[in-house]
């Protein structure tokens, strides 16, 4: 009976604490949402200012100055690129976290996060390929002609991406509201940041919706981080 108990105690603790995996899964999912908002709020700002045209693939001479005269895309997409691969990190540590109280369903959703991640990184390295070929000194006339290839390629990768994204935080957060894995209110705010992620399509073009998102990965790394986990409520019977 002792020995039960301290069990029970040491399982409450750990569900309190979250294994050493998630918290350095939270702490990939905070460096990969603010290095994301970062990123958001410095190409919409120069994007904005530079006049582009969309959709790029018609205008490619335009996209072709903006990416010469902002030499901050290219470090800026660099960093993304690594920093997406954090999120590897962080859908791994979810999935441990999730997996207890719905072992199926977080499988699947770990596939789908795991692929749209992949997408999205690739999207970011495309950015870094195409800059690059500009400061290696490629010819403008190559460099826009490779544009709405670019363009095209990075457009199907950046929407499948953000599709696996949304069914990714669908799923993860109905298992954190369903099963009480999580706290509700983050549940349901990355419902709510799902919902709002359909609404814009093409989650490679950065706005609300995936600032939303971004919002949602950092609380829920967080999360993981300081262990928050709603054990307090579980009976010392339903405990593994």
């Amino acid at each position: 009976m002792q020995a039960a108990q301290s069990s029970a105690v040491v399982v409450r603790h750990e569900a309190r604490t979250g294994s050493g995996l998630q918290r350095i899964g939270g702490a990939a999912a905070i460096i990969f949402g603010v290095i994301d908002i970062a990123a958001v709020v410095i190409l919409i700002s120069t994007f904005s200012r530079s006049g582009v045209k969309m959709p790029i693939e018609a205008n490619p001479s335009q996209f072709y100055d903006y990416l010469q005269a902002t030499p901050v895309v290219l470090p800026l997409f660099l960093l993304q690129t690594v920093a997406a691969v954090f999120a590897f990190v962080f859908v791994r540590a979810l999935d441990e976290r999730l997996r207890p109280a719905a072992s199926t369903a977080s499988s699947i959703a770990a596939v789908f996060g795991y692929t749209g991640f992949l997408l999205i990184m690739l999207d970011f390295a495309g950015f870094v390929v195409l800059e690059q070929s500009i400061r290696a000194g490629d010819s403008r006339q190559a460099v826009e002609g490779m544009i709405p290839a670019w363009s095209m390629v990075t457009g199907t990768s950046g929407f499948v991406g953000g599709l696996l994204m949304v069914a990714w935080l669908l799923v993860v957060n109905w298992i954190a509201v369903r099963h009480s894995a999580l706290p509700k209110v983050l549940g349901y705010l990355g419902l709510v940041a799902a919902i709002a992620g359909l609404a814009g399509p093409i989650l490679a073009v950065h706005g609300v919706q995936h600032l939303l998102i971004n919002v949602w990965e950092i609380a829920a790394g967080a999360a993981l981080l300081i262990g928050m986990q709603p054990a307090a409520g579980r009976k010392v019977a339903d405990l593994p």
